[in-house]
């Protein structure tokens, strides 16, 4: 499994270099991406709708990702196994626009993985404010809420939960996962 913001990265050149880089490390290579501050709506691009996806295309990967409702960024997962169940969710627990704050959304893919059964991947990018470590908090906890209430539903033999939390080591919201 690898997390990696994108940062906003969005030309093919860098992303075939990611991919060309991924690949060279053979035994090293995720079964899992799981990618924030992807760009969606890519004006002038042919071909995949978001930065995520053109990476996931040079890696021969499945992708899903879901855009931000308050501007062209959001989240996605790559994966080596096809996807079984895809869902995201735009959480209550939001900055405030006056702070230049963004609608934050989590996401959550399903996948049969051979020898292991059902793996259940959420990803997550948490409010970056540090003095909003409330705000970030709650996203966490509405995020670990849903990914329970899926759990008692369809059950996961592995659940894996990443992303960008946006947390120092020092803080306390790390405890909640």
């Amino acid at each position: 499994v690898m997390s990696f913001n994108m940062h906003h990265r969005d030309r093919t050149n860098e992303l075939s270099a990611i991919a060309d880089d991924l690949r060279g490390r053979s035994n090293e290579v995720p079964d899992f991406i799981l990618l924030q501050e992807v760009m969606f709506s890519r004006s002038g691009k042919k071909g995949e709708t978001n930065s995520a996806a053109a990476l996931a295309t040079e890696l021969e990967y499945y992708c899903r990702g879901t855009k931000r409702s308050s501007d062209r960024e959001g989240v996605a997962i790559a994966s080596r196994y096809p996807f079984l169940y895809y869902a995201s969710r735009e959480l209550d627990a939001q900055t405030s626009r006056l702070l230049l704050g963004f609608n934050r959304v989590s996401v959550m893919g399903e996948f049969n993985v051979p020898e292991v059964g059902r793996v259940r991947v959420v990803n997550v990018h948490l409010t970056n404010w540090g003095f909003e470590e409330h705000v970030r908090r709650q996203q966490l906890t509405e995020t670990l809420q849903w990914t329970a209430a899926r759990q008692r539903e369809v059950p996961a033999h592995v659940i894996i939960f990443g992303g960008d939390f946006n947390i120092g080591p020092d803080r306390d919201g790390l405890g909640l996962v």
